[in-house]
């Protein structure tokens, strides 16, 4: 499977960074919708087996942006945190991979999750 990255609540032109500079690279970059965050992220990144869910979102987006990489060996995904990391590039807290646990989640149970764990952390280095 093709490198694919999933981007929620960016702007477009964050989007467009990104899919220019991730097409060099022959990563694939999708833009969620928030009409799509109740779907399974294996449909989201077109895991087989995975089918679209008949649920569709009506709360609000989410309050930062996130993340989430998927069919990406080591290599590429440390080159593309590296990308990430280079001048100009936005910042991005929250990002995740794919895993066989959060491939059953929602977008809405992921980001949650992942704010719960960053709350933590905050709270432990006081």
């Amino acid at each position: 499977m093709k490198p694919t990255l999933l981007c929620y609540h960016i702007t477009a032109k964050d989007y467009n960074k990104l899919k220019s500079l991730l097409a060099l690279l022959n990563f694939e970059v999708l833009l969620v919708e928030p009409s799509d965050y109740m779907q399974a992220i294996g449909y989201l990144v077109s895991l087989p087996g995975y089918l679209r869910a008949p649920a569709h979102y009506t709360g609000p987006d989410f309050t930062e942006s996130m993340l989430l990489m998927a069919h990406m060996n080591d290599a590429q995904t440390d080159q593309l945190l590296s990308m990430l990391k280079m001048p100009g590039m936005p910042v991005f807290r929250r990002k995740v991979m794919l895993t066989d646990t959060n491939r059953n989640w929602t977008s809405v149970a992921l980001y949650e999750h992942i704010s719960e764990e960053i709350a933590s952390m905050r709270s432990s280095n006081c």
